[in-house]
Order: structure tokens, then C-alpha cells, then sequence
């Protein structure tokens, strides 16, 4: 299958690029199916298709994906000179300042399918703050990791909303980026300028090891796909600080461990649950 940046540089979809002055939100995640990164494809065809990239925002874990979780992600320049802007820190939303020139806003990043994996939630925010400048958001559509047909979990209770949690879906939702853009924009009126460029392949019973894509750890502690079945349940239990969920270690997210526990017992009671598997 082939993620939206591929049809986003081939006809009709490329007309869109026309002249414009583009601000890409993207991270490392983001890559077609031969393994080019979307950064670097925008670079390679500014001349060709007579559009200028003015500047790149980075989400939480910053653009190359090396900074652990709650760690700031600052301001930088690329070799050329553009500037960076790092939205995960004191800065979350992009100012007018960054907006500043910018006539398109272009969105790349891989999600994991977890309401509370805060690279939707950058999203979110951008189309906010281009909705209020009047600029429009183009997102391109990416699998998500679950598949399509896993909805689970418990719905966000409104006083709770934050950047972990910021809108009213299923802990695990099984929408695509693209999806939940839609989402987003029609359910809370943000009057966004929205497009989504849609995959193409892509069918919503398929996990990610099933797209054929190659995968690229969203973050530190997400080195594998299946990490995104064990992230919705052991990174709740996780934020608990009871217990210790290999964060940090060789299975982050895969077990769950403290000194207190009582191995034989809770292991007899696990399997008094009949749980298949």
C-alpha cells in the first residue's frame, strides 16, 4: 500500500503545492513506501513543482524522534536555514509569529491509535490555530497501527480533556490520522481548511505488519508495531507509578513487574480467568 504523501506528489493531488509558501508539520515517522522520508521529498521537489517550504514544526519527541516522553523539544534551524519550530514544551500551538508567510500547512506523522499518543494532538491544535489565520491544512492519511476495526476502551470525560486526551473518542478509536482530522474538524466546528489525501491500499482490517510498510518507531519506547496492541493497556498502568511497565528497558510495554508482587499467586489468578491466550 502507499501512505498519502505518495499521491500528494503525483497527479492530480501535486497542483495543490502550486506556489505555495509551506509550513510542514512532520517527525522521522514519516516516510513513503520506499523508505524516503516526506522531509526529504519536499525538499527534492520544490523546483520541479513551484512551491517553497518556509518551515518545519516538530511534535513531541522532536523531528527526528530521539527525545524521550515529556522531554522539551526547542527551537532549531535545518542545514539550509529554516527554521524548526519544536511544539512539544512551553510552545504547543504555532504562533503567528511561525505562521507567519505560511499559506499551506502540510501534516506527515505516524500515530499510534491511541487517543492519549500526543502526535494527534498536535494535529489538533494546528488546525485550530490555521483555522483562526485562515490557512488550510492538508493531512496525509497514514495507517493506523491497530487496524481499522479495533474500538476499545473508555470515552473522555470533558473535565479531564487535555493535551493527552483532547477529544471525545474511544481510548483506542480505529481511525486513521486522516479520520480523526475529519473528526475533529466536523465535530467541534473548527471550520478548518481541511484536505485529507488518502491511501491508497490500504483496507481497515489491516495492522500495520500487514500494509507491507516499513516500521519506524514512533518514539523511544515504541521500537515495534505490535507495541501499539500493548501501549493502550500497560501505559495506563504504567502512569500509575505502582508498577514498572520495561519503559526503559528491553520490552517497553510488553510486561508489567514490581518487588511486591507475589509471582506464584498472581500468576494462579491470572489463569484462574480463563483469559484465551
Amino acid at each position: 500500500m502507499q501512505p498519502g504523501v505518495e499521491q500528494l506528489f503525483s497527479p492530480p493531488c501535486h497542483t495543490l503545492l502550486d506556489g505555495k509558501q509551506i509550513g510542514l508539520i512532520t517527525n522521522h515517522t514519516a516516510i513513503n513506501s520506499q523508505g524516503h522520508s516526506t522531509l526529504d521529498l519536499f525538499k527534492q521537489n520544490m523546483a520541479s513543482l513551484n512551491y517553497s517550504l518556509k518551515a518545519i514544526f516538530a511534535p513531541e519527541h522532536g523531528l527526528t524522534g530521539v527525545h524521550y516522553a515529556g522531554e522539551t523539544v526547542h527551537h532549531d534551524r535545518d542545514e539550509e536555514g529554516r527554521p524548526i519550530y519544536g511544539l512539544y514544551g512551553p510552545t504547543r500551538r504555532p504562533t503567528l509569529a511561525m505562521l507567519a508567510g505560511i499559506d499551506l500547512l502540510i501534516y506527515d506523522i505516524q500515530d499510534l491509535g491511541s487517543r492519549s499518543y500526543t502526535y494527534s494532538s498536535t494535529l489538533f491544535y494546528i488546525m485550530e490555530e490555521a483555522a483562526k489565520a485562515g490557512i488550510p491544512v492538508i493531512v496525509l492519511d497514514r495507517p493506523n497501527p491497530l487496524g481499522g476495526l479495533l474500538v476499545d476502551g473508555p470515552m473522555l470525560e470533558k473535565e479531564w480533556r487535555s493535551f493527552v486526551g483532547y477529544i471525545n473518542v474511544p481510548y483506542c478509536h480505529g481511525l486513521t490520522i486522516g479520520e480523526l482530522a475529519r473528526y475533529f474538524n466536523g465535530e467541534y466546528r473548527i471550520g478548518c481548511l481541511l484536505t485529507v489525501i488518502p491511501m491508497v491500499g490500504w483496507k481497515r482490517y489491516m495492522t500495520f505488519e500487514e500494509t507491507g510498510l516499513a516500521w519506524i518507531p514512533t518514539s523511544p519506547h515504541i521500537p515495534e508495531a505490535r507495541t501499539a496492541f500493548y501501549y493502550p493497556a500497560s501505559g495506563l498502568l504504567g502512569e500509575l507509578s505502582l508498577v514498572n511497565i520495561g519503559v526503559g528497558y528491553t520490552l517497553p510495554f510488553k510486561v508489567v513487574g514490581a518487588p511486591w508482587i507475589n509471582a506464584e499467586q498472581f500468576s494462579k489468578q491470572l489463569n484462574a480467568q480463563g483469559i484465551p491466550g
